[in-house]
């Protein structure tokens, strides 16, 4: 699968440090806006959230200096620690605050706008953002360390009355971190298929396994499925006895993933390119708009289908080295054994397990949205999206994991048992002088990154 619409060319101008032609095609819009927002801060008879009042619970009392609650807000909002996100991570949450603002209805003045630009575009423009300090209602614990961040960098800039609300407030860390996802998706992408197309062609399976029914809505399945028939060792026939359901159900599985990945993908690309604040400011309104666009329900819902996703693959993976060792694999003994070792490759399954265990009990709660009250009685409503994600995260973390384990497994039955035209690709050959399980990480990265330099970011995966 791919990146697709606002999502894919948010990607390419992040890895390229550009600032998107789409940044500067409303600051007409903008412009109107910020001054409309100054118009209404200016009226003694307007109540504008975060410029003349206080924010959550206090918005009942006004204030009389905008600059001092600005200030306010972010001594007392900017309070968290490590964990911090990464720098890609921290870098996509500025390029999805700039896309938020892009589509309008913030109040940002296009001078912060353009300072902030030129700011996350910069190599050395890293802001510490704390992970795990938002259940999503708002971002406004992390966002206002990474506010903190550029208005330091920026020399201690005065904003204008009404603008801390447009840089602290909307989802743009819970979008931010799903942007920053992408990179990872495509690797568990491509090292599920490569990796399912080594177990297949090794087990020397039943090509009629593969079978699909193809359709336009599942092109990225259907070029996997392909791509892993080409490799097999075993012409489509009449089976007398089944293989494991494991293998049969590869298609299947990679349907699941390729389904849940796309869906994860073209929401973020939605929710990236798309306003987020409150309140929103809009000239046709003489007064500020009170709303949630601060939430971003779809997408946590999302997160939780590509979770699921995730542990079909890492049980699907798990059979599949089973089976391998099952002793009901032409040419290959029962665990593996050898007469030097006797008991051979008896725990790798049983390691394999654990990590699905583990992946289970840690994928396995998901509250997408809980009302609860924050403080004094304040209803909230939460969808838990960033803590979502930082489970996703720890997701496509273990199924590497797992899936490291299955390819030491492969490259050391392909080895000790002289199997090697049962498998092709590169993968394997990649993996050749891993001397263990544990370096197997190294191994598969250095693949990825030479496929990447051949090909450039294209691959079946990508597709």
């Amino acid at each position: 699968m791919a990146a697709v619409g606002t999502l894919h060319d948010c990607l390419g101008h992040i890895r390229a440090r550009q600032a998107p032609p789409l940044w500067a095609a409303g600051m007409g819009q903008l412009a109107a806006e910020h001054r409309h927002l100054q118009a209404l801060v200016a009226d003694p008879d307007v109540r504008v959230y975060g410029a003349n009042t206080l924010v959550g619970h206090r918005d009942d009392e006004a204030v009389a200096d905008p600059a001092a609650i600005a200030a306010e807000i972010l001594r007392t909002h900017a309070i968290a620690g490590p964990p911090f996100y990464d720098a890609h991570a921290a870098r996509c949450i500025g390029y999805t605050k700039l896309y938020q603002w892009s589509a309008g209805l913030s109040g940002v003045s296009p001078e912060l706008f353009d300072a902030v630009a030129e700011l996350v575009t910069r190599d050395d423009f890293e802001p510490q953002v704390p992970r795990q300090a938002s259940y999503s209602c708002g971002d406004v614990i992390p966002a206002s360390h990474w506010a903190q961040a550029v208005l330091q960098t920026l020399d201690g800039r005065r904003l204008a009355p009404g603008e801390i609300m447009a840089l602290i407030n909307g989802d743009f860390v819970h979008v931010g971190h799903a942007v920053s996802m992408v990179d990872k998706i495509e690797q568990a992408s491509a090292l599920t298929v490569e990796t399912a197309a080594l177990f297949h062609s090794l087990a020397l399976a039943n090509a009629s396994n593969l079978y699909f029914h193809s359709t336009a809505e599942r092109t990225w399945t259907a070029s996997a499925v392909d791509h892993i028939r080409e490799r097999a060792r075993r012409p489509m026939a009449a089976a007398d006895v089944q293989d494991p359901v494991s293998l049969r159900a590869i298609p299947q599985v990679l349907e699941t993933w390729g389904n849940a990945a796309e869906d994860f993908m073209a929401e973020t690309s939605y929710v990236l390119y798309h306003p987020s604040c409150n309140p929103f400011v809009d000239e046709r309104h003489p007064f500020p708009i009170s709303q949630a666009s601060f939430l971003a329900p779809t997408l946590a819902i999302k997160t939780g289908g590509l979770m699921e996703a995730v542990l079909f693959l890492m049980w699907a993976a798990l059979g599949w080295t089973k089976h391998l060792l099952s002793g009901g694999v032409e040419g290959i003994p029962r665990d593996g054994s050898t007469a030097a070792s006797p008991l051979g490759l008896i725990q790798y399954p049983k390691l394999m397990a654990a990590t699905c265990a583990k992946a289970r009990l840690d994928l396995g709660r998901r509250t997408f949205a809980a009302g609860a009250d924050t403080s004094y009685g304040v209803e909230d409503l939460w969808t838990n999206g960033a803590l979502t994600l930082d489970q996703l995260d720890s997701g496509l973390d273990a199924l590497h994991r797992l899936l490291c384990l299955a390819l030491w497994v492969v490259r050391r039955v392909t080895a000790d048992f002289g199997l090697e035209d049962r498998v092709g690709g590169d993968l394997l050959a990649a993996c050749a002088d891993c001397a263990s399980a544990t370096e197997m990480d190294r191994c598969v990265s250095d693949w990825f990154d030479s496929v990447e330099t051949r090909h450039g970011r294209q691959g079946f995966w990508r597709d």
